[in-house]
């Protein structure tokens, strides 16, 4: 996802460049992060030194970076509107993962089952109700990611206006 928002951002104009800014300004930080601190995906399945550990490592931190780097340059402004291009942004994505998951029995966005998760409790609900765990986890995605970037957001703005 974060490849694609970033070629919105850069290259896109109007609304497809919104999209962009919303991810990756709303989304990043928290995926990449949690990715970073978590790595339920590659780096359970590589070697740390494989070539792909450290491609995800870099990817994932730049993520975080470029995240954090919009919102310090206050370059986007996370509001309702900017939640709706998020919003339209994960959901298309998650709708396409779902398709794709059950079409050729794929975990694309973990969406189908938790990958190495350390909690027990969303595996359990994975395995009895498969439904209510993607559903779960569409939610996480839409809710969690911007309503930390929100957070961060004030922080910054409030750390800026005090040494201003």
């Amino acid at each position: 996802l974060f490849l694609y928002a970033l070629w919105f951002y850069g290259y896109g104009k109007g609304k497809l460049k919104k999209v962009g800014e919303a991810f990756i300004a709303g989304g990043c930080i928290v995926g990449g992060a949690a990715f970073l601190i978590v790595p339920a995906t590659s780096l359970m399945m590589h070697p740390i030194f494989h070539y792909l550990s450290f491609h995800s490592m870099l990817f994932h931190s730049a993520m975080v970076i470029m995240g954090f780097a919009l919102l310090l340059r206050n370059a986007v402004a996370l509001d309702k509107n900017t939640f709706l291009y998020f919003g339209a942004y994960v959901s298309v994505a998650s709708l396409v993962a779902i398709i794709l998951n059950l079409i050729t029995s794929s975990n694309l966005m973990l969406l189908a089952f938790p990958l190495n998760l350390p909690f027990e409790f969303i595996n359990r609900i994975a395995a009895r109700i498969p439904a209510l765990y993607t559903v779960g986890l569409y939610l996480v995605y839409l809710l969690i990611p911007y309503s930390v970037a929100l957070v961060l957001q004030k922080i910054i703005s409030k750390y800026k206006k005090a040494s201003d």
